[in-house]
């Protein structure tokens, strides 16, 4: 029988792995918040860190203060909110906008940014946190901004490299090459570049839907059933406490991130994840597996 990505890990090849990850920690303080919260009670098995935010300084210090956690680098492209932005930590002028911030959107990111100043700046992050003693397991992108142009998934891996991390990279199903080109990324230009990469995810789900709380524990708990045994799989949620700082710097869609919070702490999910015999697994495991 062909060896999975389980038992290539050194897990029973019956096995679901799944990395259960918060995006965005350091992008503000109720994210922060919510983030430490679902890590401490277990409720997610990984983070990443936006070293260009504004409270990337509290993520540092949570994370050098708990190192038992699974944390990553949130590579970090863009500035998307209308009045809450964030500058790249290097002077890569083609990462500027024309009020001196990362650009909003991946696309603009796509069409302006040189491959030097990218590799510069994701450099620069990772050395950020790595000089406030955050011991990272991987590499990850905010808004997909490095999927969009070969050279920058190029550069994107070149920076996991130099530091040891594994960069999150997933494999290229039919319907993720679907999904990717309907959002208008060059998916052939990627595709030997990601064959390339030695480990990838079987599965990655990018967010769950559901405007409520009900629907978004369904929806959640169909992703969970979607998982195949012996796959390695991610899930990316975007934690928030319902706070007005959220609210001021999102706008109506702040209800998004609340809405993740309470669905990964609730006992309906956990007793799913139960149920389906899914084991929880950070980066690091990863990590450490393929050592």
């Amino acid at each position: 029988m062909e060896e999975n990505a389980a038992s290539k890990l050194g897990y029973d090849p019956r096995e679901k792995l799944l990395i259960l990850h918060a995006d965005d920690v350091g992008m503000c303080h109720s994210v922060n918040a919510a983030t430490f919260e679902r890590l401490s009670d277990g409720s997610v098995s990984s983070a990443s860190i936006m070293a260009p935010c504004p409270w990337a300084l509290e993520a540092a210090e949570f994370f050098k203060e708990n190192k038992g956690f699974d944390v990553g680098a949130h590579s970090t492209l863009t500035s998307e909110w209308r009045f809450y932005r964030w500058r790249p930590l290097t002077a890569g002028s083609t990462l500027l906008d024309e009020l001196g911030y990362l650009p909003r959107s991946s696309k603009e990111v796509a069409a302006k940014a040189s491959a030097s100043d990218v590799l510069a700046e994701l450099d620069g992050q990772v050395e950020w946190l790595k000089a406030r003693d955050v011991e990272l397991s991987h590499l990850d992108t905010h808004m997909g901004a490095v999927y969009t142009r070969a050279d920058l998934l190029k550069a994107y891996l070149q920076v996991a490299e130099r530091h040891g991390l594994l960069p999150m990279v997933p494999r290229l199903t039919p319907e993720l090459a679907e999904a990717a080109r309907a959002q208008g990324l060059p998916v052939e230009e990627l595709s030997g570049t990601v064959e390339e990469v030695p480990f990838k995810l079987d599965l990655l789900v990018a967010s769950v839907p559901g405007r409520s709380l009900d629907e978004r524990i369904k929806a959640f708990k169909a992703a969970l059933r979607s998982l195949k045994p012996g796959s390695v799989s991610q899930v990316i949620v975007h934690l928030g406490l319902d706070t007005d700082e959220l609210r001021y710097i999102i706008g109506e869609r702040y209800v998004d991130r609340v809405l993740d919070y309470m669905v990964v702490g609730s006992s309906d999910v956990k007793a799913e994840i139960e149920k389906l015999g899914i084991r929880l697994i950070g980066w690091r495991d990863v990590a450490e597996a393929l050592k």
